[in-house]
């Protein structure tokens, strides 16, 4: 993997990572409202500590796959292989990492969708004669 391939995927993976994180945060507030409204949220915290540690996972990865590539250059190849090798396998971490965090993410709203469809039945909130109660 070239070089300039490394650094691409690092910032994606800076880019995403913080996408994930404004999303995190958002969740969270969500998660909290539901802890207030009575709901056994226990399951919910843990997969958002799970889902932050991997987008600080990703966000360091990302940025030692920079750091192994930055400084290298074409004639220092084949010796500086290793240092390519290293990069895209921060790199290929960093990716996982996102991964996780982003299935976190589905499940966490899903999660948080339960409730509320749960909330929705058992509030009695009733919708006039042909209207759908959204």
């Amino acid at each position: 993997m070239p070089k300039v391939n490394i650094l691409d995927a690092a910032d994606r993976i800076d880019d995403v990572s913080g996408s994930l994180n404004t999303l995190s945060e958002r969740l969270k507030t969500r998660i909290d409202e539901a802890q207030k409204n009575g709901k056994d949220v226990s399951a919910l915290l843990a997969e958002s500590s799970d889902m932050q540690t991997k987008i600080t996972g990703a966000q360091t990865q990302a940025q030692n796959a920079q750091d192994a590539v930055i400084n290298l250059d074409p004639s220092g190849f084949p010796g500086n292989r290793n240092g390519l090798e290293t990069g895209r396998s921060d790199a290929r971490a960093g990716r996982d990492d996102v991964f996780t965090a982003i299935k976190d993410a589905e499940s966490i709203i899903k999660g948080l969708r339960a409730f509320d469809a749960a909330g929705t039945s058992t509030t009695g909130t009733t919708a006039a004669p042909g209207a759908s109660a959204q």
